[in-house]
């Protein structure tokens, strides 16, 4: 049980996503004083730039593709044009119907205090943000991760995108090479192959979808080449070199060495836990980039707790949202 003593709040939470959000609704429904730190999009990667998001666009590229398959069906539609602003502002719409999309009121309603500021601990009980210390009997930390950028020559700022930028096009690319065959990478290249862009996905391994069974990896791969995808397993991007607004991109497949030209280059190689919370400072272990937990969901420190990407074993909002209990 919560016991507030003199601390600032029954309980601190530093993330607003999946693991953050829901856990702060239940303390509050438990009477509890609670404040969660969030600088980020409120709601965190799923609702703003991952899963949602590509799911509108993932649905707007199925209705165009069964437009086009149209006479199978003794329909006859003519030419389908893909106005991508449009289909932009469709996926805008999505996502400003949320629940993140209204986060802010939500908290508010609650009784729960947000703060759009970078927390970090300077206790075992204590986090400071924006030059202010808040103290807490409890902590859930759930601030999930970032992309892995793979250490490849010349891929830096300004050569390649992540998720967060794909899903935010303005205009469509004419060829993009994503590097990575995971869940990722995978659902990128049906959605741009669909809206017309050529797309290479490159993986360094030769399953698509290392975690998923090898028949549906194997079909999954069959899809795609018969979609105009151009799969290129068992190869690694060893360089990138900037060409003007190009990229030319060195590819090696086995003893093979390829140069390929491309408008963008999309990062979905994995991810890694954003541990910038100074962990240390509250005593809190760091093996292998995670922090480990028990079954009850607690760190090496008791009172403190953590939830989501940075606990794993499986980087997505579904976990997230189970270890809510």
């Amino acid at each position: 049980m919560f016991s507030k003593k003199n601390y600032d709040y029954d309980l601190i939470i530093i993330g607003s996503g999946a693991g953050g959000s829901v856990g702060a609704h239940y303390a509050r429904a438990m009477g509890k004083t609670v404040a969660i730190f969030e600088k980020g999009a409120i709601g965190g990667e799923c609702p703003n730039f991952a899963c949602v998001p590509t799911k509108a666009l993932l649905h707007a590229a199925q209705i165009k593709n069964i437009a086009e398959d149209s006479k199978l069906f003794g329909l006859d539609i003519p030419k389908v044009n893909v106005n991508y602003a449009a289909v932009r502002k469709w996926k805008d719409l999505v996502v400003s119907r949320t629940g993140a999309a209204h986060g802010v009121e939500s908290f508010k309603k609650d009784g729960i205090d947000l703060i759009r500021e970078k927390a970090y601990f300077v206790s075992p009980h204590a986090v400071k943000a924006a030059g202010k210390t808040y103290s807490a009997h409890k902590f859930i930390l759930a601030t999930g991760s970032s992309p892995f950028i793979p250490p490849v020559p010349g891929l830096e700022k300004g050569t390649y995108i992540t998720f967060k930028e794909a899903v935010d096009f303005k205009k469509l690319p004419e060829s993009l090479l994503i590097s990575g065959g995971g869940p990722v990478g995978c659902e990128f290249a049906q959605i741009f192959q669909s809206f017309g862009t050529k797309v290479t996905l490159v993986n360094r391994s030769e399953k698509l979808l290392g975690k998923e069974d090898t028949e549906t990896a194997e079909l999954i791969k069959a899809l795609f080449e018969n979609q105009g995808i151009n799969v290129l397993t068992n190869t690694a991007m060893t360089s990138v070199q900037k060409k003007g607004r190009k990229k030319i991109v060195r590819l090696k497949t086995g003893e093979k060495v390829s140069f390929k030209e491309f408008d963008e280059i999309l990062i979905a190689t994995g991810k890694v836990s954003v541990l910038d919370f100074a962990p240390e400072k509250a005593g809190i272990k760091v093996e292998n980039g995670r922090i480990n937990v028990n079954n009850l969901l607690q760190t090496n420190v008791p009172h403190i707790y953590a939830a989501g990407d940075i606990v794993g074993p499986y980087l997505s909002t579904n976990t997230g949202y189970d270890q809510r209990y």
